[in-house]
């Protein structure tokens, strides 16, 4: 569920994913620790790491809303505006006006004892200030309300917010959170991958992977964000191209990229298809911006084969995560980039891993995901046909191996493998 009180929890392995270490994010307990369809949530949530610091961007609903109205008393609307006012401040208004005559002002430092002057929209300050989790102080005395709550003394639009934070210890410790000026005034929402996200290390590029929804299926379409100064400033991409004749509309939403050589990126996407549907973004130096030059391809027709190879599928109710593998693989003789996916074939049920060949022009030659059986096309089998396999997320271990996160047991469960990548 979107909404309804959920909360973020990053998870620590240090030895492969036998043992890990738990750190709450983002945490708040308004209406207490149960599901309350009035409460502040927490959506998706992207990690990227550029070797040394991890980063992490997360949805954020505030209290009572949500993507989804089956969780949350109210549900984003479009042209609902943006979180922020003109200047790039976020807006506030007195209780649960809808007059945004405040701002909050800069924080005087980071960290628990770091405070932010609530501001008269003329400059002038209230008296009222907000820590770094928006709670909320008259003077010194801590009041018990928050920016994010619907009690709140002074409240933030009802708008979705995209908090980006930063661990330099591996994800032991984040910094305080920053909102992301990203979302654009005539969306409903606009959200994150999710799963993992990319770092270029040419232009010391965060990119994280970004949808938007603006009332109906059809109108969600694929995107992503970056920013080439640690999370300062933030850049949008084009929309991904839109899908044509699909069974189920032409919309693209949740989606993840891969960066290849060329340093082009290679965006999967949840789609009306069923299938796997990918553009290339390519960055032109000169205009310093993304295009998506080839316009979007489909893994189906690709394949050269019987009916039964053909079947390269991906349920259109979930998404999918994909790994470009730091090793060629050899086929037939030959050695090809490896692109691993993972995905539902079913209704949020089959989980495959299936493994997409790329040849010297990032063409697909083949996909194969076993290297067994004669090089027949098939898939590595995560879980079998009717056996519940949501949202899922691939990473590569520096000894090669593949590590994959999913949910199981109707996402009430999460289960971590380690799976050899060549095999």
């Amino acid at each position: 569920m979107d909404g309804g009180g959920n909360d973020t929890i990053v998870a620590r392995s240090t030895d492969g994913g036998i043992n890990w270490d738990y750190t709450m994010t983002n945490y708040y307990p308004d209406n207490g620790n149960v599901f309350n369809m009035a409460s502040t949530s927490v959506c998706d949530s992207e990690l990227v790491t550029d070797g040394k610091n991890v980063y992490m961007l997360t949805v954020f609903f505030p209290a009572g809303y949500a993507l989804n109205n089956k969780s949350a008393n109210n549900q984003l609307e479009s042209n609902n505006g943006t979180a922020f006012d003109d200047q790039g401040r976020v807006k506030l208004a007195q209780g649960t006006s809808s007059n945004y005559a405040y701002y909050l002002g800069e924080f005087n430092q980071a960290g628990p004892d770091g405070r932010a002057p609530i501001m008269n929209n003329d400059g002038s300050e209230t008296g009222y200030y907000a820590d770094h989790d928006y709670y909320i102080y008259n003077g010194t005395s801590k009041t018990g309300g928050n920016l994010f709550y619907s009690d709140g003394e002074f409240q933030t639009a009802k708008v979705n917010f995209l908090l980006f934070r930063k661990s330099t210890d591996g994800g032991a410790t984040w910094s305080d959170f920053t909102p992301v000026p990203a979302k654009n005034s005539s969306e409903a929402f606009f959200g994150v991958g999710p799963g993992r996200g990319i770092y270029d290390a040419a232009h010391n590029r965060l990119i994280f992977s970004t949808y938007t929804w603006n009332g109906s299926n059809n109108s969600q379409r694929s995107s992503f964000i970056y920013s080439d100064d640690e999370g300062k400033t933030w850049h949008r991409s084009p929309d991904f191209p839109k899908i044509s004749g699909a069974f189920n509309g032409n919309w693209s939403s949740e989606s993840t990229l891969v960066q290849l050589d060329d340093n082009r990126l290679r965006c999967f996407v949840r789609n009306g298809w069923k299938r796997m549907e990918y553009a290339d973004a390519v960055w032109n130096e000169t205009t310093q911006s993304y295009s998506w030059p080839d316009g979007y391809k489909d893994l189906y027709l690709q394949i050269n084969g019987t009916p039964e190879t053909l079947d390269v599928g991906s349920d259109s109710g979930c998404m999918l995560s994909a790994l470009k593998y730091s090793e060629k693989l050899q086929y037939n003789g030959n050695y090809y980039t490896a692109i691993f996916i993972s995905t539902p074939r079913q209704s949020r049920a089959g989980g495959v891993i299936y493994t997409v060949l790329l040849d010297d022009d990032y063409n697909v030659v083949n996909i194969d995901s076993s290297k067994k059986d004669n090089n027949k096309q098939i898939m590595y089998t995560l879980t079998t046909d009717g056996i519940y396999f949501g949202y899922s997320c691939l990473v590569e271990h520096p000894d090669g191996s593949l590590g994959i996160l999913y949910e199981i047991n109707g996402a009430r469960d999460l289960k971590y493998e380690t799976l050899d990548a060549t095999k």
